[in-house]
């Protein structure tokens, strides 16, 4: 029982030492990214790869916010085959700076998480990155190592105990992602649209789209508790190649509902 008791000390004094305004930047700069349009990719070893990948799905889906474009993510740790094939044919230092080789462009984010801050494999690709053009962000501990220098942002977590910087790198995912939520929230309200929360329970059609309170007396910003439909519903139907039909879709289904938005659905899938 005392273990548990102080390593559970621990954490929290760590947590209160967390330096605040750089999490801030970070927020920051991802909003920035999703503002341009750009892609964010994830990397790590080890834990920190699965804190990457947590990251990113959590930033992929979390986020998603009606009238808003969604983030833009990637994990580099979840192709295995392609891993491993760098790992062999080049070296382990290798598997990250050569699968952003084929995706980065100038102005994307670039997430950085290493608990000590020196995994080769890591600090190649945030070196390629910026010379890229690309913004950078660095999630560490035991005081940085370098990647805390090399980044443009990057939070340092107050500790050298690798499983209690693990632990908060995944606290600071989670409370990135829900402060960016809140402020894409903010961004569609100040833009005129709606946004209604996710919660699905079942089943999910189509990209995710949200089905309609026919009661149409309800507020648009309370989540609903219940699966989206399972029938013909019109906000799934999709014309192949046209392109330029969905997006008149989704401008009707981001605005605030009508009670004959079935038939408005129907005209702009015509037009």
């Amino acid at each position: 029982m005392e273990g548990i008791a102080e390593y559970l000390t621990q954490l929290q004094q760590v947590l209160g030492r967390l330096p605040l305004d750089d999490v801030q930047r970070v927020v920051e700069t991802l909003l920035e990214g999703h503002k341009a349009g750009a892609k964010v990719f994830v990397m790590g070893n080890g834990g920190s790869a699965a804190t990457a990948s947590h990251f990113a799905c959590d930033l992929a889906k979390g986020t998603i916010t009606s009238g808003v474009p969604r983030f833009r993510v990637i994990a580099l740790t979840d192709n295995v085959p392609l891993l491993t094939a760098w790992a062999n044919d080049m070296s382990y230092g290798d598997v990250f700076v050569e699968q952003l080789h084929g995706l980065l462009d100038a102005g994307d984010v670039v997430i950085a998480i290493s608990g000590s801050g020196n995994s080769e494999s890591v600090v190649r690709a945030v070196r390629m990155a910026k010379w890229r053009g690309a913004k950078t962000i660095s999630l560490t501990g035991c005081g940085g190592g370098k990647l805390a220098s090399l980044t443009d942002v990057g939070v340092v977590v107050p500790s050298s105990y690798m499983e209690q910087i693990e632990d908060v790198h995944l606290v600071l995912e989670h409370l990135i992602c829900t402060v960016l939520r809140q402020e894409l929230r903010k961004r569609a309200r100040l833009g005129g649209s709606q946004w209604r929360e996710i919660k699905v329970e079942h089943k999910m059609r189509g990209e995710g789209r949200l089905p309609f309170d026919k009661a149409q007396d309800k507020p648009f910003d309370k989540a609903q508790d219940k699966p989206l439909p399972v029938g013909d519903d019109p906000a799934v139907v999709s014309t192949p190649g046209d392109s330029m039909g969905l997006a008149r879709v989704w401008d009707v289904l981001s605005e605030k509902p009508a009670p004959r938005w079935k038939s408005r659905l129907k005209g702009a899938l015509k037009e």
